[in-house]
């Protein structure tokens, strides 16, 4: 695996320092200065990926919803016709 070094100033690091510890604080995690910059980066990388995947789900959550709410229109359409 490809190593890379960074040459961060010390204003720098202690800002993302502040970010790691509040996303470390929301999310209940540990990861320390290294393992956050390489999360990001790999998040990065599968970013267009998971957004193409995320489109995909959300059309087919949306189909469901709309065959879902027809199905259930149908229903109470024909039990008002039945009550007639």
């Amino acid at each position: 695996m490809p190593k890379f070094t960074l040459d961060l100033t010390q204003n720098a690091v202690d800002n993302l320092q502040v970010i790691v510890d509040e996303e470390n604080a929301q999310n209940g995690t540990a990861l320390t200065m290294t393992a956050w910059l390489e999360l990001q980066a790999n998040e990065r990388a599968i970013a267009a990926d998971l957004n193409a995947a995320l489109s995909d789900l959300q059309r087919q959550a949306d189909k469901e919803a709309a065959l879902a709410f027809e199905v259930a229109a149908t229903a109470e359409r024909d039990q008002l016709l039945a009550a007639l």
